[in-house]
């Protein structure tokens, strides 16, 4: 599983919690933006947008589709530039999909 956390691209939005990856677990990528929390007991702040694309077959047109569909889920909040693209692509491909990934199987 990769995760990388982005800072906001908005003035107002700072202190948000913004994150993209890819979980081989699930065979996704997911992006989430999380509000700060009010309150320092509060376990994670109000969630403002959250992604998870699952792939539904191995095919590159489908995980491409839902790689975009994350990335202009979170573009509101921050930018995925190019070489971040590049290492969720890598990720995605080093990690694989789920137990078939796993070695000894």
């Amino acid at each position: 599983m990769s995760r990388y956390n982005l800072g906001s691209i908005r003035p107002e939005h700072r202190g948000y919690e913004i994150v993209v990856g890819w979980d081989s677990t699930l065979g996704n990528f997911f992006g989430e933006v999380r509000r700060p929390r009010d309150n320092p007991f509060d376990l994670g702040g109000e969630v403002m947008v959250s992604v998870a694309r699952l792939r539904a077959s191995a095919s590159y047109h489908n995980l491409n589709r839902e790689f975009q569909e994350v990335v202009k889920a979170i573009s509101d909040y921050a930018i995925i530039d190019a070489n971040l693209r590049t290492a969720l692509w890598a990720d995605s491909k080093r990690e694989g999909f789920g137990l078939r990934s796993s070695k000894g199987r």
